[in-house]
């Protein structure tokens, strides 16, 4: 039997990559109805890469649910200084969660909160502990169990 691979993706992170990988093309990328399209085309081109590189047996795609998170009840400033996600990629984020869904890909969101890597690792601990290799994808980064020392 083949070993079971996870393929966990940030959604938002790298929604927010594939949007700013075309920004100065952004009105060469629209639909008909005047969708801009920038960031489902390089979503979609990102997903086929990690796909096709990565081979996994199971997708899920996390996505944050809204402004309103446990931190920011706590601290009214959280994340004060950061710009409002620009309107033209707000538009494409249903696009992009419905075209998940045709490819047959879950996803989630998780209401309350913002960092969604935070259970990503805990999902990596969960994978690792039933001997699943699982991947996860966010910016850069690559997260996969460690090795269990032998010590």
């Amino acid at each position: 039997m083949a070993q079971k691979k996870l393929l966990l993706i940030d959604g938002n992170s790298v929604a927010f990559r594939a949007f700013y990988a075309l920004y100065r093309q952004l009105d060469r990328f629209t639909s008909p109805d005047g969708l801009h399209t920038n960031a489902i085309f390089t979503f979609k081109n990102m997903l086929d890469a990690i796909m096709k590189q990565t081979n996994p047996t199971n997708v899920l795609v996390a996505f944050d649910a809204g402004k309103v998170t446990f931190r920011t009840e706590m601290y009214q400033d959280y994340k004060g200084g950061r710009q409002k996600t620009p309107s033209e990629l707000s538009e494409q984020l249903p696009v992009i969660r419905e075209m998940l869904k045709d490819l047959g890909i879950k996803s989630y969101e998780l209401k309350n909160y913002v960092y969604i890597k935070e259970e990503m690792k805990q999902m990596v601990d969960i994978c690792h502990k039933y001997h699943v290799l699982c991947k996860v994808i966010f910016e850069n980064c690559y997260l996969t169990p460690r090795k269990k020392s032998k010590n």
